[in-house]
């Protein structure tokens, strides 16, 4: 019996990634991310929010059946990975940066930091 579920669910989801896939061409996915710093002895916080988009050609069933095949997609959020050697032909566009897509947009944490340590050098000058 559980043999029987755990097919069903392999099913399902391999189901789901092939419409996601399909689908992309006509509504390009988005990425949200963030990042936060929060200065413990102050309370005082940065933040930045990031957004990408990618904007992809339909994607042919043969690819994607390669993509399900290989299993790294069910490893990535809804799916992307434009690092992806078969998915990168198919890529128009982008929106944003890679790294926002993959994860966390690296100029974003640079900000932050830049941020932070600027206004904390601002501070350690007020008070000298």
């Amino acid at each position: 019996d559980i043999i029987i579920i755990i097919i069903i669910i392999i099913i399902i989801i391999v189901i789901i990634v092939t419409l996601f896939a399909h689908r992309y061409s006509r509504s390009p996915p988005q990425t949200v991310g963030s990042v936060v710093l929060t200065d413990v002895r102050s309370g005082r916080r940065w933040a930045r929010v990031d957004t990408a988009k990618m904007f992809y050609r339909e994607i042919p069933d043969q690819i994607i059946d390669k993509l399900i095949e290989e299993g790294k997609i069910f490893h990535s959020a809804g799916g992307l990975r434009v690092e992806d050697p078969l998915v990168s032909p198919y890529i128009i566009s982008i929106e944003g940066t890679k790294d926002s897509i993959m994860g966390l947009c690296k100029a974003d944490v640079k900000f932050v930091l830049r941020e932070a340590l600027h206004n904390e050098k601002a501070v350690h000058d007020d008070n000298v």
